[in-house]
């Protein structure tokens, strides 16, 4: 994430970004004939920067690209980052995939502008493997990163070139065979790859299979008429010590393994024949196995493996072990963990084959897919409060892909609503975690519809699920009415007889759309509310003190609102269990929100700024509402108070990046008008408030009031109207001082008169507040409104204003306080 460059005299240095945790499956062991291409691409990537492997499937792009990274492994010290796009169906995915496995968490990573700054100054290699599923998406991203990051090298598998400006195209050629005419000598035959990798592969099953003229020149033909493809001559092969080199040539025949007139088209058909081939020769159990595993859409571990395919465990851990020795499975080794893999064109094949099984055998397993990423997701949830939150994301992130396909089937005319309803619920926290919700909300929508047809009702269900998109005020749903619904299902629920986990959600829901609003001291009401759920749960005994902080900082109350959030922050470490619907916002950045807000207030605007900082940096670990409601409440307004306008261009426009990015239509304004308060440059503000009228009158409740405290030539009357009702105080004095500023503006009978007893009442409340920033603004406004009377000058009202100006020790370089050394006439 981009941080806010720092005011003048509030630097705050980054350090460097840690390296890649580099993750690289390890290469098969028949991994030969390319050892010349593996070196040669290596230099080329060097010097290119930005290379491409094109071809069609089955001829090793992804293994090559594999050994292409292990040979770079020493010289990228920045690590390697590699990335499968084979499980994708959305390019709109793909930045928030790159940046959860940069480790950037997915909700900064998905921001373009963040990864480049992740990947500035790396010597990292990035590895983009199948970008046909997402060519448009990839090329983007390439290109994009390519010319922004000088040390980034990007090495790319597909079908098709990325056409990206800069790349550099190598096409792979088909392992060589021998010419079918030729009699060659053994020795001789031996040099040709296809030879090597089949006799390899052969000789791995069977040690005592040797190389004769016989078999030589049967595998010659054999791999000439696969046309090299070490996919097609693995299959093969795998199947050559039971059936016999004859028994393959009898039983695939000529017809099947010739290649039509169109390369990529012919040998897609060719690939297919063998795929039929070797699928005739798996067992029944085998062949069920293989067609079920098929709706795992990347790595698996053998016991997920396991409860998707079904049957007895002893004999389906055989049967996933023979397809793997069959090539139909591969495996990775990642680290100390062995994964398998059905190649793409092999799960594509095997996807039509369990589409083509009968109705029972489909839905049993769709069925169990769905239900082994439920019991998946619920070790995730164990596993939330124990591991660092990074590695549990890049663990369990990579499901994301999956339970996308599970959902499509459920939610269709042939599956299972309840189940994906279920699914749904156990996701939810996950896709909120790492930024990974594209698509979800939709899938929420018929997950609540179903829901609510239930008979007898599932309250915990009911209340995950109506939570969610109250939580989600910012992008779902995306009118008022549903909102409403929401929040009155939510009221609903706290009345059921549901675990407090479950209320505390429900009520999180209600403090979140007071808070949203601007209504306070309702938050102060929800804080209570919560409070009750339990005297012993530390949970909800924390959540009831972080929201009873930020309900008492904008109700005015700052001393007792730092207290509780300082006191917050002490505890954040503690991670709070999914069970409880924690959050998008981190106590690391709430508190910090509200403790930079305080600073300014109470007159540390150097402290402001550095909390500002340390916000936006816990923001990027954050999902992406953080970053938004850190740049919003935090970083935009202590910037304006600083009086640092070429600094808030830079955050609006960052804010205006994540928020159209997650169609957080909330933040989208909040940006938009930002902008509008900066193009205005201090003159009245037409066209600010003409956008104004185009939003609903509570939308905006939160962002009026901040209005007269960026602009004093703009006052919002609702909320002078909220001041004096009580209804807001954090910004009162200086709504009141800015209210003082207009009416004497205006010289009417007894607008002088009037003037004075609104800064009289602004500078009362902001010392009752200890509010020195809003005091030092009153107090300058004082002398302004003593000279603009005229006669002698305004002795007391200066010496007034020097006292409070003393009272600063640092951030003296900010506007306020050199306006305040301007009318004191000190240089």
């Amino acid at each position: 994430m981009t941080k806010a460059p720092p005011a003048a005299g509030l630097e705050s240095p980054v350090g460097p970004r840690p390296p890649v945790r580099t993750q690289l499956p390890e290469l098969p062991r028949h991994f030969v004939g390319r050892d010349e291409v593996t070196r040669d691409l290596a230099a080329t990537l060097l010097e290119r920067r930005l290379v491409s492997v094109v071809g069609p499937g089955g001829l090793g792009k992804t293994t090559l690209a594999v050994a292409v990274a292990w040979r770079l492994t020493e010289m990228m010290t920045g690590g390697i980052c590699f990335l499968d796009l084979a499980r994708l169906r959305d390019g709109a995915v793909l930045e928030a995939e790159l940046g959860l496995a940069l480790g950037m968490d997915g909700s900064a990573g998905v921001s373009r502008e963040g990864l480049r700054q992740r990947l500035n100054g790396q010597r990292l290699l990035l590895v983009l493997d199948c970008c046909e599923t997402v060519i448009g998406a990839a090329a983007e991203l390439a290109e994009d990163l390519s010319a922004a990051v000088p040390e980034l090298l990007i090495l790319a598998t597909s079908r098709e070139p990325l056409r990206a400006q800069g790349e550099w195209v190598h096409r792979l050629a088909p392992l060589a065979s021998p010419p079918e005419s030729a009699a060659l000598p053994a020795w001789l035959a031996m040099t040709y790859s296809a030879l090597q990798l089949f006799f390899s592969l052969v000789q791995s099953r069977d040690a005592t299979f040797a190389p004769t003229p016989s078999n030589l020149a049967q595998a010659s033909a054999l791999c000439s008429r696969l046309d090299g493809s070490p996919l097609a001559i693995t299959l093969v092969a795998s199947h050559a010590r039971r059936v016999g080199m004859p028994g393959i040539t009898a039983e695939l025949g000529p017809e099947l393994l010739s290649l039509g007139a169109d390369g990529q088209t012919g040998r897609h058909s060719s690939l297919e024949a063998v795929l039929d081939w070797s699928y005739r020769l798996l067992l029944d159990e085998e062949r069920r196995i293989f067609r079920a595993l098929s709706t795992l859409r990347g790595s698996f571990d053998l016991e997920t493996a396991v409860r998707v395919a079904g049957g007895p465990r002893a004999g389906t851990m055989d049967s996933v072990l023979d397809l793997t020795d069959k090539s139909l499975l591969m495996t990775l080794q990642v680290g100390d963990a062995t994964l398998y893999r059905m190649p793409d064109l092999t799960r594509t094949y095997a996807s039509a084959r369990l589409e083509r099984a009968d109705e029972v055998e489909y839905r049993t397993a769709r069925t169990r897919h769905a239900q082994a990423l439920m019991q998946l997701l619920a070790v995730a949830d164990q596993q939330w409060s124990s591991m660092e939150r990074a590695d549990w994301l890049r663990c369990y992130g990579v499901w994301i892909e999956d339970v996308r396909h599970a959902l499509g089937w459920a939610f269709s005319d042939t599956g299972d609503s309840l189940l994906g309803a279920e699914l749904m619920v156990a996701v939810l926290q996950l896709a909120e975690q790492s930024g990974l919700f594209a698509g979800f909300t939709d899938f929420a929508s018929r997950a609540l519809r179903e829901v609510s047809r239930l008979d007898p009702p599932r309250p915990e269900l009911a209340a995950r699920l109506h939570v969610f998109p109250t939580f989600g005020y910012l992008r779902l749903p995306d009118d008022e009415s549903h909102q409403s619904a929401a929040v009155a299902k939510a009221q609903d629920i706290h009345a059921l007889p549901a675990s407090a986990a479950t209320k505390l959600g429900a009520l999180l829901a209600l403090w979140a759309n007071s808070f949203q609003l601007g209504d306070y001291r309702d938050c102060l009401r929800g804080a209570a509310d919560i409070k009750r759920l339990s005297d012993s749960d530390w949970v909800i005994d924390l959540t009831s003190r972080r929201t009873r902080a930020q309900a008492l900082h904008f109700l005015g109350e700052h001393a007792t609102a730092r207290t509780l959030a300082t006191a917050a922050l002490a505890e954040a470490s503690r991670r709070v269990p999914l069970a409880y619907t924690p959050s998008p916002v981190s106590l690391e950045v709430s508190m910090r929100i509200v403790l930079a807000r305080i600073h300014w207030i109470e007159g540390r605007p150097a402290q402001a700024w550095q909390t500002v900082q340390d916000c936006l940096a816990f923001a990027e670990k954050d999902p992406p509402p953080a970053i938004c409601q850190a740049l919003a409440l935090a970083a935009i307004p202590v910037a304006l108070w600083c009086g640092r306008r070429d600094v808030c261009a830079a955050l609006a426009a960052q804010l205006l990046e994540q928020a159209s990015r997650y169609e957080f239509r909330y933040f989208i304004a909040w940006a938009r008008l930002t902008e509008r308060v900066l193009d205005a440059g201090g003159s009245n503000l037409p066209a600010h408030a003409e956008a104004l009228k185009t939003l609903t009158s509570n939308e905006q409740t939160k962002y009026r009031d901040h209005l007269s405290t960026f602009e004093p030539d703009d006052i919002s009357v609702d909320s002078f109207v909220r001041v004096q009702r009580g209804a807001v105080g954090w910004c009162a004095p200086e709504i009141l001082r800015v209210k003082a500023e207009h009416v004497a503006a205006a010289a009417g009978p007894g607008a002088q008169a009037e003037a004075s007893a609104l800064l009289a009442q602004a500078q009362a409340m902001a010392r009752r507040q200890g509010a020195l920033g809003w005091e030092l603004r009153v107090a300058m406004s004082r002398v302004r409104l003593s000279r603009r009377r005229g006669g002698p000058e305004p002795t007391a009202e200066l010496e007034r204003l020097a006292a409070v100006y003393d009272r600063f020790t640092e951030g003296l370089e900010t506007r306020d306080l050199s306006l305040a050394r301007e009318l004191l006439g000190r240089s």
